[in-house]
This record gives C-alpha cells, sequence and structure tokens, in this order.
C-alpha cells in the first residue's frame, strides 16, 4: 500500500502472525561455546536455533516481492495469552499490558534478525523501532512496515 502524506512518499506493509508468540529471546537463546580447537565463541543453543526458525516460518509468507531499501520505521506488537492467575475484570479487557520477561528489545532483536533479507536488506535501514508486550485473548505479533522512500525525504527537508 502506498500513502502520501505531507509531501513524503510512504508504503506501508501490515501483517498479523496468528501464533502463541515464542517466549526464547535471541540473548536467552545465546550461549558460549568452545570451537573445534579451544576457540571460545558466542553461538546459539538448540532452543535458539528452534525458535529463529519458527520465527522465519511464520514470517516467510508476508514477505515482500523485493527486500526494502528505504529507511524505515516498524511497529511489533506481541500479543501473548492471558495469565490463568489474572482477575476475571481484566481478563475481559481486550488487551493489558504485559511487563513480565521476555524483554521487549530482546524479543524485537529475534524478529528483526529474521526478517533481515527478506524485509530489508539490513536491519540498520531500522529508525524508528516500536515494540509492545500485551496479554491478549488473541495472541499473535503484529507486524507495520513503513517505507519512507528517502528521495522524498531529502527533497523536503532543503
Amino acid at each position: 500500500m502506498r500513502s502520501k502524506r505531507k509531501g513524503f512518499t510512504m508504503r506501508i506493509k501490515e501483517f498479523f502472525i496468528d501464533c502463541v508468540p515464542p517466549r526464547t529471546t535471541h540473548q536467552s537463546g545465546s550461549q558460549i561455546m568452545v570451537g573445534k580447537y579451544g576457540k571460545r565463541f558466542v553461538g546459539q543453543n538448540a532452543k535458539g536455533r528452534a525458535t529463529k526458525q519458527e520465527l522465519h516460518a511464520l514470517v516467510l509468507p508476508h514477505k515482500p516481492i523485493d527486500p526494502y531499501t528505504d529507511a524505515l520505521r516498524v511497529e511489533i506488537t506481541y500479543r501473548f495469552p492471558m495469565r490463568k492467575n489474572e482477575k476475571a475484570a481484566l481478563k475481559r479487557l481486550a488487551a493489558i499490558p504485559c511487563t513480565k520477561r521476555p524483554d521487549a528489545d530482546n524479543l524485537a532483536k529475534g524478529l528483526l534478525d529474521v526478517m533481515q533479507g527478506l524485509f530489508f536488506l539490513d536491519d540498520a535501514q531500522v529508525y524508528n523501532l516500536s515494540v509492545t508486550k500485551l496479554y491478549a485473548q488473541r495472541t499473535g505479533i503484529a507486524v507495520k512496515i513503513y517505507a519512507i522512500d528517502e528521495n522524498t525525504i531529502s527533497r523536503n527537508m532543503i
């Protein structure tokens, strides 16, 4: 979808992955390993690799034809299942903030790493990142990508 607003050309990609979001993050899936000749390195354990493969399979159907090359603003919303011990009044709400682990920044890191190469060339293109964690009745991961044409930005900046 393309939209024009205040002289900027912007493409928007929006999708929802209907799943129970994985709680294993990029950081929790990492561990110090020892290589063949005794050299230490940071690698992904089996749980981290499995989570990365699962996320890759979930985002693959939503990838654009060509990866974005423009500046990107990305909004990610993780919707975790409601906790069983939550008060009934809160359970009736559509969503409530999640303030427990996993950390939002680590969740975003794993998802952005999986999206790199499929949705954009490098995650350095992301100039604005918004991550939200909620407990909700409908679980999943909502992603919204705004690709802003850099030629339009430079014309409006002068």
